[in-house]
C-alpha cells in the first residue's frame, strides 16, 4: 500500500503552492477574513510541516519559499528567552476568545509553539542542508530543555497559559514535544545540548501511549489521529499494534457521539471551550479519524478499516469540502452551507493526502 494518495495528489500540489504563496505574500503570516477560529503560533508550523512533506514527494522550490517566509518571521518574533508565544489571531467565526486571552496569548512564550517551530527548523535543515537558521533553533531548544521534568517525562510551564485553557486535553500536546525532539535526533543532534534527546524521545513515546490509552470515544478526533499516526510510525509491536486496533474499533468505528443530525459522514468537534459541537460537521474530525483508520491499514500492509463504510462516509464527506485550493473547514448542519477558509482547510488535507505528518 501507498501512503501517498495518487488520486488526490494533485489536489495537494495545488493546495502547496496556494499555501506558500499565502505565506510569501504574508511575509510569513496566514490571514483569513472567515477562518473557524483564531489563527494562533501552531499553525505555521504545521503549516511549514505540510509544505516540507510535498517539498519530500515532489522537490518543488516554491514549497521552500513559503516554509523560508514563515521562518524569517520567527526570527523577528522569537522571545530572548528562545520561546515564541501562541499568538491568537482574530476571532473565527465560530471558536471565539475574549481580548484578555488573545492579549496574553501574545505576552509569554508557549511550549508546544516553540516545539512546533523548532521540529520546523529541524526538519527544513535535514532536508535542504541549509544552516543558516541553526542559531535560533539551538536558542529555542535551550528554552524547551529549561522545562523538562524529568519525573513526568515531559516539558512542563510553571502556571497554565491561555493555551492550556483552551485545549479539551493539554496532555495531547506533548505530541508536539515528541515531534521536536523526533526531528532532532534525525538531524543528527546539531543542537546543545544533545545528551538527553534519546533519554527525552522515549519517555515521551510513552506519555504519547498512556494518552492514547487514556482517549475515549468524547475525546478530540484530530489530536486523537495523529497519536495513532505517530505511534504506529515508531512504536509498531504487537501490544501497541492490537491496543490501537481497539482503540479505533470502539472510539472511532463504532463512535456515534460526533455525528451530525443531517449531514452525511459530517462529525462535528469537542473543542476546550465549547465541548462536543454537532451543530457543525468538521473538516478537524474527518482527517483526524480517516487518518487514523488509514494508517492503520498501512502499517499492516492490508485493508482493514479502510474498507468499512464509516471510512468510506468520513472520505466522501472530506472530498465534498474541497474548494478551489483548499478544503473548507466546517459544514453547517443547519443548512449545509460550507464555511471556513483558515489554514487548517490546506494543511491538514496535506497530511490526509500525502499520509504523513
Amino acid at each position: 500500500m501507498n501512503a501517498v494518495d495518487k488520486k488526490l495528489f494533485s489536489r495537494a500540489r495545488r493546495i502547496g503552492a496556494s499555501l506558500s504563496t499565502d505565506f510569501v505574500k504574508g511575509s510569513g503570516v496566514y490571514s483569513s477574513s472567515d477562518s473557524w477560529g483564531p489563527e494562533g503560533g501552531l499553525y505555521p508550523a504545521e503549516s511549514a510541516w505540510a509544505l516540507l512533506r510535498l517539498y519530500e514527494v515532489e522537490p518543488e522550490p516554491l514549497y521552500l519559499d513559503g516554509v523560508r517566509r514563515i521562518i524569517e518571521n520567527w526570527k523577528s518574533t522569537q522571545f530572548s528567552s528562545g520561546g515564541w508565544a501562541l499568538n491568537l489571531g482574530k476571532d473565527g467565526l465560530k471558536f471565539k476568545i475574549s481580548e484578555e486571552e488573545r492579549e496574553q496569548s501574545a505576552l509569554f512564550p508557549c511550549l508546544p509553539t516553540t516545539a512546533g517551530a523548532l521540529r520546523t527548523l529541524a526538519d527544513y535543515e535535514r532536508l535542504t542542508g541549509d544552516s543558516q537558521y541553526r542559531s535560533i533553533a539551538s536558542t529555542a531548544w535551550k528554552f524547551l530543555c529549561g522545562h523538562w521534568d524529568p519525573k513526568e517525562g515531559t516539558f512542563t510551564e510553571v502556571t497554565p497559559t491561555t493555551g492550556t485553557a483552551l485545549r479539551a486535553n493539554p496532555r495531547s500536546y506533548d505530541w508536539f514535544f515528541f515531534l521536536a525532539v523526533d526531528s532532532l535526533l534525525k538531524q543528527t543532534c546539531t543542537v546543545s545540548p544533545s545528551t538527553p534527546l534519546t533519554s527525552m524521545h522515549s519517555s515521551l513515546l510513552r506519555r504519547l501511549q498512556e494518552t492514547l490509552e487514556g482517549y475515549t470515544d468524547i475525546s478530540m478526533p484530530l489530536m486523537y489521529g495523529f497519536h495513532v499516526v505517530t505511534l504506529l510510525e515508531h512504536h509498531f509491536w504487537p501490544p501497541i499494534r492490537e491496543l490501537i486496533r481497539h482503540k479505533i474499533t470502539r472510539d472511532i468505528l463504532e463512535n456515534s457521539q460526533f455525528k451530525c443530525p443531517s449531514i452525511k459522514g459530517g462529525h462535528g468537534h469537542h473543542d476546550g471551550r465549547r465541548g462536543i459541537i454537532t451543530s457543525e460537521a468538521h473538516l478537524r474530525t474527518a482527517i483526524g479519524w480517516a487518518l487514523a483508520m488509514k494508517a492503520f491499514d498501512e502499517a499492516i500492509g492490508k485493508p482493514h478499516f479502510t474498507l468499512s463504510e464509516k471510512y468510506s462516509l468520513l472520505t466522501a464527506w472530506i472530498d465534498s469540502m474541497y474548494g478551489d485550493g483548499f478544503y473548507f473547514e466546517f459544514q453547517e448542519d443547519s443548512d449545509q452551507s460550507k464555511h471556513g477558509r483558515g489554514s487548517c482547510g490546506k494543511f491538514l488535507p496535506c497530511f490526509w493526502i500525502l499520509g504523513k505528518i
